[in-house]
Order: structure tokens, then sequence, then C-alpha cells
């Protein structure tokens, strides 16, 4: 998967986990997933990152 193609699924979930009120059906996160804001430390881009919680 190119990083383009990255960028555009982990948006996709994103947009998916904000919609539906933090639940993602798309793929089989459910619940189990949080969205981490945070900032580029040298560039100060902010950014998202879906991170799901594996037991």
């Amino acid at each position: 998967m190119s990083d383009s193609e990255f960028k555009d699924w982990n948006q996709s979930i994103i947009d998916e986990f904000r919609a539906n009120e933090g639940n993602v059906t798309s793929v089989p996160f459910g619940r189990g997933l949080v969205l981490v804001h945070h900032t580029g430390a040298k560039t100060g881009t902010e950014r998202v990152s879906p991170v799901a919680n594996i037991r």
C-alpha cells in the first residue's frame, strides 16, 4: 500500500468514526478505536491518527 493509499484509508476510517459517534463498522474495530490528535515536533503540523485498542 502506498503512502497516499494508506492516508486515504486512514481518512475514511476517521470520517466514519466521526459520522457514527465513534463506531466504525467498515473494518472490525467497532468501538475499540480512538482518534489521537498530535502535532509534529519539527513541522508543527497537526495530525489525527486512528488507533485500535487490541487486548
